[in-house]
């Protein structure tokens, strides 16, 4: 740590700057913890006297971004999920008469989209696009035997711990959709997104799932806050 953030920690009045180097020395610091530390800590969080103006200001702009930054991590991961679970389910059920759905989706599921689809006079247009990630859980144990070797997390377990992750990364996507309580997802959550999805691309895209050719990501999200 340099001479003018120890000073800057201790409330030192000089070592704050001022004008455009203002903002120029706050970055270093951000860059400076977040490099060394990797933590989800502010750096009033590690020094509450640090507190040169506009550092306020910048932080919430660091919050703002993380929480875009996970909501995109999400719709991804949710694309890829869809298409996976979707395609298997109707290459071993059949698509005649939405076999794949009725056989495939269980009751509970398929109760809870079709409430939401008609509440929302059906404007994703497919029934699959009202699943979230927790219905995309119940989906996988319900078929296990279809779906538990592509989408279970690591290689041992039962059903309920390999698919915990929907269920970290539903958490997250909740604390980024409400922004506006002042919640913000954390840097090791959002590591936590960027490995689950990097696993996703490797375990299933080639087979499955194709990012790429999805013109832009569906409306799979529903608020199970």
């Amino acid at each position: 740590m340099t001479k003018l953030a120890a000073r800057a920690t201790r409330g030192h009045p000089s070592a704050i700057p001022s004008s455009a180097a203002q903002q120029t020395a706050i970055a270093s610091y951000h860059g400076i913890f977040h490099r060394y530390f990797q933590s989800p800590r502010t750096l009033q969080d590690l020094f509450p006297t640090f507190h040169p103006v506009g550092l306020t200001e910048f932080l919430e702009l660091e919050r703002e971004r993380t929480n875009d930054r996970a909501m995109s991590l999400v719709s991804k991961i949710e694309r890829i999920l869809n298409q996976t679970v979707v395609a298997v389910l109707k290459e071993n059920l059949g698509i005649e008469g939405d076999q794949w759905w009725y056989e495939g989706v269980p009751p509970a599921v398929r109760t809870a989209v079709t409430k939401v689809q008609e509440d929302d006079k059906n404007s994703r247009g497919r029934k699959d696009a009202y699943l979230n990630l927790i219905h995309y859980r119940d989906i996988i144990t319900n078929k296990w035997a279809m779906l538990g070797s592509l989408l279970g997390y690591g290689k041992t377990g039962k059903k309920d711990v390999r698919t915990a992750w929907l269920v970290e990364v539903n958490k997250i996507r909740q604390v980024a959709a409400h922004a506006s309580s002042g919640a913000a997802v954390s840097w090791e959550q959002l590591s936590q997104l960027e490995h689950y999805l990097e696993w996703l691309r490797e375990h299933v895209t080639a087979g499955y799932a194709d990012e790429e050719g999805e013109a832009e990501d569906p409306e799979t999200s529903l608020d199970t806050a």
